[in-house]
């Protein structure tokens, strides 16, 4: 099960990639710009800490860091 969840969170990891990429690309205004990077970036760091804390459940914000 572990695996099956990694790969659908690295197959979204992807498409939040790509429709930052798209989203900055359409978009005319810097301010516009700012909020896909960021939204994408947002999204992406939930996942990759979701992603990392799959195997291995830390107790607490210290242990995570040292994982």
């Amino acid at each position: 099960m572990t695996n099956l969840k990694k790969a659908v969170i690295t197959i979204l990891m992807i498409i939040v990639w790509w429709q930052t990429a798209f989203f900055t690309m359409i978009t005319s205004s810097w301010r516009g710009k700012l909020v896909a990077i960021i939204v994408g970036l947002g999204i992406n760091i939930t996942l990759a800490v979701y992603y990392s804390c799959l195997e291995k459940k830390p107790g607490s914000f210290k242990n995570w860091l040292k994982m």
